[in-house]
Parts: C-alpha cells; structure tokens; sequence
C-alpha cells in the first residue's frame, strides 16, 4: 500500500507492507518506507517492526486439546 502526504510542502510517499514474520503465523512483520523529493532519492527511510500476536480462543483450545 503506498500512502502520499505533504510534509513542509513537499509531496513524499510512504509505502508500507505487511507479512507473517515466522511459519507458526503469530508474529507480523510491519515494514514501512518513505520516499521524498528529489534531494530524498538516495536517502530513503525505511522501518521494521515486530508484533506479536496475542494467543487467540483458538490457539487455547487447540493447545488444551493436544
């Protein structure tokens, strides 16, 4: 998904994506990064984060059931 805002009156984008970050699916990986005007090109910002999932109503029961 990219994002475009004006920031000091200079148009930048924000491109930010989502993904599993490991196989068992209870982790996402945030990553977003930003792309400004010209004298931005070389300098892009870009972040990762790391959210772990709360275990669900789900995972309980399949945990309690194995």
């Amino acid at each position: 998904m990219i994002e475009e805002l004006e920031v000091d009156g200079e148009l930048i984008q924000i491109e930010v994506s989502v993904a599993w970050a490991n196989m068992d699916r209870d982790t996402l990986l945030l990553e977003a990064v930003a792309y400004g005007p010209a004298n931005w090109l070389t300098e892009r910002m870009a972040e990762k984060v790391r959210i772990k999932l709360p275990p669900t109503d789900e995972d309980v029961e399949g945990r309690i059931a194995t």
